[in-house]
């Protein structure tokens, strides 16, 4: 079974939610497995029994984030499409500013 294909154990999430967040803070390429471990109190050899390599990380951490963002404009487009008492469709939130501009999703 690939490893992306396998559920997250307790250990695997702590890595992914810490890969994340040091992905986010100072880019993809500015971290090392070391510095993940370490930060998710895991060893390198978890991670990598997790994941496989920084490459598969990486796509777990996307597919995360995509998923995430794809949640929270779903949930934007059917609050835009549910009638509004006492609004008018200008006050609606898909007449103001959505969706968002390609650079704000990708600040996301």
């Amino acid at each position: 079974m690939p490893v992306h294909d396998r559920p997250l154990t307790p250990a695997a999430r702590r890595v992914l939610q810490t890969a994340s967040e040091l992905f986010y803070e100072r880019g993809i390429g500015s971290v090392g497995m070391e510095l993940i471990a370490a930060e998710a109190g895991v060893t390198k050899k978890t991670v990598y029994d997790r994941f496989g390599s920084k490459d598969a990380l990486i796509l777990a951490y996307l597919r995360a984030r995509d998923e995430r963002w794809r949640a929270f404009t779903t949930g934007r487009i059917a609050e835009a499409a549910a009638p509004a008492s006492g609004c008018s469709p200008r006050s609606t939130p898909s007449a103001s500013g959505w969706p968002p501009s390609p650079g704000a999703a990708a600040r996301w």
